[in-house]
């Protein structure tokens, strides 16, 4: 079957700083299947902004970017509203009315959501939607959008004053069926007062579509930096193939420059009078003969003046027909010659001069020839990203479908794939940016939807160490009660919080017999212990807040990465030895140590962190956990988790015990909470900006609370 589809193109340009106006033109590019179903979508958005009363760049900025944002969502919701995957058959009209109803209430709802947008920042709107499928044409209206009809040169308005809504709302449906050699074109107000009835239609019957917006550019020159204006076309006329454009391009080129060549006059020779030679300058007549040569062939090889301009104009003149931009001149070097005899060959001039003229014609044509591939390169990377917004359309409609069956593996291979084609997305100008932010945005809240990831805007801050010691450094952090305490591994210096009263104290700043600690956690209700950098044992006593060192036997080379608490037995992680350590309490320190992992094929070398139950989990570098029970390793299902884990060696922390209902896993690096059951299931997870530094954290009895340690400063976080 024949595809019947007019063709279309706009012309948008949006300077809301010199107009205070915020253009828009969409028109959807669907793919073969949505487009032979659908038809085509358009929309033309003009939003008249009230005067900016912001101070500053930052908040002109931040405000420019929330209607931007806006107007993208009014795009995103009248594409996603028509194009349903899931809508069986299809009425063009009645879909089209169902449409305007749907973005009428749309529009009452963003009124009373936003009513700073509308109250504030916006003094009207206009805003054209439009729906092209085969010859037909239905479209509606609301604000000062202009409709034309042209064929035959002759141009006439469709929607006049009597018909213009002054509603706020989409009220009434304009439809019509174009014939052959037809054009509809609609533009804002503000286009009339550049371009005259009379003008547009010589400019949409003389050019092809792929032309014309660069045309209107042109037009307009310096303008177009100061206007904002837009219009878009539905055109039924025969259309000559971009290929055979680009080749007639070329082919006039080859002409322009025949006909430059031919044009340029052969330049008259200057015989100057030879300046007197001074005898006693010259040694001999060979010397003599070898100066006035060179000078002759230097003077020869130069181009004059009125030449040099000349061909420079040509120049502009032909690649002004290729790219409408302004191309600027190149430097005129100038030579300085010595002051000296010469003799002057005018038949060798004339060739020297020739030759130069078809040297330049040549560079020209060379660099003509490059433009047009640049332009080529041009359409096809706006052909690309057209292309990659369409695929991207139909994944989020692919997405939906999978939503509905709660179809979890097709959920993530969807927007894997949409991931992938988001990163293809120019953002080179604002309006790329801005789609490109948009989708990276609807990514990243289905990404956390799914993975269950809240994102804390604003986390309580309890305090910041630094208000008692603004060098203060924090390393590591646990809790006896509600009393957090942090360790400086610098200097072994330890903070306590009282969390009651808010308040933050020194409580130990001596190292007698110790080394430095690298991080300690409970041993019992008033005792700290840890370890220090040379593989020693030491505790700190909460009640007389002594650091002191702590006998432990150790029969191997040990590299301590983590330790635990069970049972009034330690149990110490040495990856470099792939194993866990047990040591049995005694009354001055812990008895001769024991190999807790018996299976000799389990590796944890790479491990990173450990916490202990009744079992043991360990975390490893490469984002699996493993759980072991009575010496032996255990089922253990670690859902998949995103983004993925990081798992750096000292900005992961793991914690559970016999009373806690889930395991809690802190991956720094990430900038993340994750709770999980003791199976593996993924339960929910957090994350914040304000997260630049995640080292430790601390778990409430009751588990509705999380205490993160952040740099000097302590967060806290409700998790239930």
């Amino acid at each position: 079957m024949m595809n019947t589809q007019p063709k279309t193109t706009y012309f948008c340009l949006s300077n809301p700083k010199k107009t205070n106006i915020y253009s828009r033109v969409y028109l959807a590019e669907p793919e073969a299947r949505f487009l032979n179903k659908f038809g085509q979508l358009g929309a033309m958005i003009n939003l008249h902004l009230s005067l900016s009363k912001e101070s500053t760049m930052k908040e002109q900025t931040a405000r420019m970017a929330e209607i931007s944002n806006w107007t993208q969502k009014v795009i995103d919701f009248l594409s996603d509203t028509y194009y349903d995957p899931l809508k069986l058959t299809v009425n063009v009209e009645k879909d089209f009315e169902d449409l305007l109803s749907k973005i009428n209430n749309f529009l009452n709802h963003e009124k009373a959501r936003n009513p700073k947008l509308f109250e504030e920042y916006l003094t009207d709107m206009d805003i054209d939607i439009i729906i092209i499928k085969d010859k037909d044409v239905h479209f509606s209206q609301i604000g000062d959008i202009k409709t034309y009809l042209i064929k035959d040169g002759k141009i006439a308005e469709l929607v006049g004053e009597k018909n213009k809504n002054q509603s706020k709302k989409f009220l009434n449906v304009i439809s019509g069926s174009l014939d052959n050699d037809n054009v509809l074109f609609f533009a804002s107000a503000a286009f009339f007062d550049y371009f005259s009835l009379e003008k547009i239609t010589e400019i949409i019957e003389s050019n092809p579509l792929i032309k014309i917006s660069s045309k209107l550019e042109q037009l307009l020159g310096s303008e177009s930096k100061k206007v904002s204006l837009q219009n878009l076309i539905i055109s039924t006329n025969e259309e000559t193939p971009v290929a055979e454009i680009v080749k007639e391009e070329k082919e006039e080129l080859k002409e322009k420059i025949v006909k430059t060549k031919k044009e340029i006059k052969k330049p008259e020779p200057i015989i100057k009078e030879p300046s007197p030679v001074i005898a006693s300058e010259i040694s001999s007549p060979e010397t003599e003969e070898e100066i006035e040569t060179e000078k002759e062939i230097d003077e020869e090889e130069i181009i004059t003046p009125q030449e040099e301009e000349k061909i420079l104009i040509d120049e502009e003149e032909v690649l002004a027909e290729i790219k409408p931009k302004p191309i600027t001149k190149p430097m005129k070097t100038q030579i300085k010659l010595p002051t000296i005899a010469w003799k002057f060959n005018p038949e060798s001039f004339k060739r020297k001069a020739l030759i130069g003229v078809l040297i330049v014609l040549a560079i020209l044509f060379i660099g003509s020839l490059f433009t047009i591939g640049k332009k080529e390169i041009t359409v096809s990377k706006v052909k690309q990203q057209d292309q990659t917004i369409e695929a991207l359309k139909t994944k989020e409609s692919d997405l939906a479908v999978a939503e509905v069956y709660k179809n979890k593996e097709t959920i993530n291979k969807i927007l894997d794939e949409m991931n992938e084609l988001i990163k293809k997305l120019p953002q080179k100008t604002q309006e790329q940016k801005d789609i490109y932010n948009s989708y990276r945005n609807k990514y990243a809240e289905k990404l956390n939807s799914l993975y269950q990831l809240a994102v804390i805007d604003n986390p309580l801050l309890l305090t910041d160490l630094t208000q008692i010691n603004k060098d203060i450094q924090a390393d590591s952090m646990t809790n006896l009660g509600n009393n957090f305490y942090i360790l400086n591994s610098s200097n072994n210096y330890i903070y306590s919080f009282d969390y009651n009263k808010k308040e933050t104290q020194l409580v130990n700043n001596t190292s007698v017999n110790t080394g430095l600690l690298k991080r300690f956690i409970p041993l019992d209700n008033d005792v700290l212990i840890g370890w220090d950098k040379s593989q020693a044992i030491a505790t700190f006593n909460a009640i007389d807040k002594k650091l002191s060192s702590l006998k432990l036997e150790i029969n191997h080379l040990s590299k301590i990465q983590d330790l635990g608490v069970f049972n009034n037995k330690l149990y110490t992680l040495d990856p470099e030895s792939n194993q866990i350590y047990k040591y049995s309490k005694t009354l001055d320190g812990f008895a001769k140590e024991e190999s807790w992992i018996q299976d000799q094929n389990i590796t944890i070398s790479d491990a990173v962190a450990m916490t202990i139950d009744s079992s043991i989990y360990v975390a490893k570098k490469t984002g699996q956990i493993f759980k072991f029970y009575k010496n032996k390793q255990v089922e253990f299902n670690l859902d998949e988790i995103k983004p993925a884990l990081s798992m750096e060696n000292e900005k992961t922390k793991i914690f559970a015990n016999a009373d806690t209902k889930y395991l809690y896993l802190l991956d720094g690096a990430t900038k993340r909470l994750i709770i999980l059951s003791k199976d593996g299931k993924l339960v929910k997870q957090f994350t914040s900006d304000k997260f630049d530094d995640l080292k430790d954290f601390i778990i409430s009895k009751a588990e509705d609370k999380a205490w993160l340690l952040n740099g000097t400063k302590i967060y806290e976080l409700p998790i239930k």
